[in-house]
This record gives C-alpha cells, sequence and structure tokens, in this order.
C-alpha cells in the first residue's frame, strides 16, 4: 500500500470513527416494530396497513411492477383521500361522525401539524411545519417541495409523478436492505414516542419511512432507533395541557386526545376498507 492510500485510509477510519461516537452521543432505543407507526397513523404492525409496506410487498413478488395495478397507487388516487383537507380528515376519513364533529365543532389541523405542535422541538415551540395542497390554497402558500418534489405523496395525493418516485426509491432500496442492514454506516430511522399513561407507546416515524417499512417486510421484529436531540423524543399524554394549541387555548384537551388516542386505536386497514381497496400482505 503505498503513502497515500495509507494517509486516505487513516483519514477514513478516522472519520468513520467520529461518526460512530456521534451516534452513539444520541438516544438509541430499541424497539418491538410492532408499536411503530407514521405520521398518519398507518402502522407497520401485523395487523396493521401502511402504504410503504404494501409496496415493499408487490416490489418483492414481482420483478417488473406496473404502477398502475398496486394498491399503493389506487389508494393515493382515491377521490376520498384527495378530497382531504386537514389532519382530522386524513385520521378519520372511515368514520364521518367523528369527521365532521371534530371538523364542525373543534380545531382544524393542516396536515403537518398536531395538537403538541409537531415532532421536532422546533415545530413544538411553533405549532408544526404546515403543507399540503389545501394549506397552499388557503394560506397563500407553496409547500410541494418542502421536502423536494416529489418526496411527499400526501402534498397532493393523486400526483402521478410522486407516486412514481416513491416507486423508484423503493424498488431501489428493497435489494439493498434485502442484502443486509448497516444502520452504522448509513445512520438510525428516527422515531418520537407517543406515551400514554398507563406507559404504553406508539413510535411515530421521522426519518427512514422506507427503511422501515422494508425491515417490517423482512421480518425484523425489533429494530434499534433514533431519538434525535433535535426531536420533542416523548409527546406525554399526561402533559396534554402543554401541548401548543392546547395550552394556547386553540384546541380543547379532549378533541387534543382524541387525537393522540387515533395512534393508538387506528393501523391503516379500517381506511384501506373505507375506500374498498384490498392488501395483498
Amino acid at each position: 500500500m503505498s503513502e497515500v492510500n495509507i494517509r486516505d485510509y487513516i483519514s477514513q477510519g478516522i472519520s468513520n470513527l467520529k461518526q460512530f461516537k456521534a451516534i452513539l452521543r444520541q438516544n438509541l432505543i430499541r424497539i418491538p416494530t410492532n408499536i411503530i407507526t407514521d405520521e398518519f397513523a398507518f402502522s407497520l404492525a401485523p395487523e396493521g396497513w401502511n402504504f410503504y409496506r404494501d409496496l415493499v410487498f408487490e416490489c418483492s413478488k414481482k420483478s417488473e411492477i406496473t404502477l398502475e395495478n398496486t394498491t399503493f397507487f389506487q389508494f393515493f388516487q382515491s377521490k376520498q383521500l384527495n378530497s382531504v383537507c386537514y389532519l382530522n380528515d386524513l385520521l378519520f376519513i372511515h368514520d364521518l361522525e367523528r369527521k365532521n364533529r371534530l371538523s364542525h365543532n373543534g380545531f382544524n389541523f393542516y396536515l403537518g401539524t398536531y395538537p403538541w405542535g409537531g415532532w421536532t422541538k422546533e415545530e413544538a415551540s411553533t405549532g408544526g411545519k404546515p403543507f399540503g395542497h389545501h394549506y397552499d390554497r388557503i394560506e397563500g402558500k407553496m409547500t410541494r417541495d418542502l421536502w423536494g418534489y416529489g418526496r411527499n405523496p400526501f402534498y397532493k395525493p393523486k400526483d402521478r409523478h410522486t407516486l412514481e418516485c416513491e416507486l423508484k426509491v423503493m424498488q431501489e432500496l428493497y435489494p439493498s436492505l434485502k442484502k443486509g442492514y448497516y444502520p452504522l454506516r448509513y445512520g438510525f430511522p428516527s422515531v418520537t414516542l407517543l406515551v400514554r399513561q398507563n406507559g404504553e407507546m406508539r413510535a411515530v416515524m421521522g426519518g427512514g419511512h422506507h427503511r422501515l417499512s422494508i425491515l417490517s417486510h423482512l421480518g425484523y421484529e425489533r429494530l434499534t432507533v433514533l431519538l434525535p436531540e433535535s426531536y420533542m423524543g416523548k409527546v406525554f399524554e399526561s402533559e396534554v395541557a402543554q401541548w401548543y394549541y392546547v395550552s394556547r387555548g386553540l384546541c380543547t384537551p379532549e378533541q387534543a386526545l382524541e387525537i393522540f388516542n387515533a395512534y393508538f386505536d387506528l393501523n391503516g386497514r379500517e381506511r384501506l376498507a373505507y375506500l374498498g381497496l384490498t392488501s395483498i400482505y
């Protein structure tokens, strides 16, 4: 090995060591995969349904997959989903009585906002990071590219470009993770924990939704995840009075807890059934 190569090798080793130490300084926890859900309560539990989890299953079964024939595509093309304006609508799209009651008598949360504010410490103190086609129309904003165009299927669900991007990501990532999962090299998925007074928890995905869906499909029953310092870490039911929208009198504690409890009571199957769709996993 030449002197130059030795220096490069040592430099890379030092860089990797620094990254490893940085990871160790973070708050890593190991959790059951079946308590993981997403920001709209589409669960990775065996009894639940998650659109990415569904898509990876179809990618694993078909070498050449047609987007139009996937449940993923049909879900995001549905008229009901594309009529969603608020978080309230999306969580309770299958429960018209509750959806209408919350819409007429409660506070309407834009997508990206929650009774506790949002998922990061900054969002918790500012009321979240609102987005969506409806939000832009009402508020005169432009949030389509908030995470990059094609990166958010809920901005305008029927947008074909975004759905094609999601399929491409899954087709590329699934074969890679199937060969091996190396979070120390590529980083750990991040979550925020919702904690009930009885200690029951849900882990809401932050970064790593695609990876977590694939790992769930591959049979990982427990996973090590990250509670980033920039994230809230935990949202406690017992602290409902201090949540952003409750403490400001915009949302009642009762409505806030109805949304909070939705992450424990819903798993995605109820909305899939309401839309008249079926899943092959």
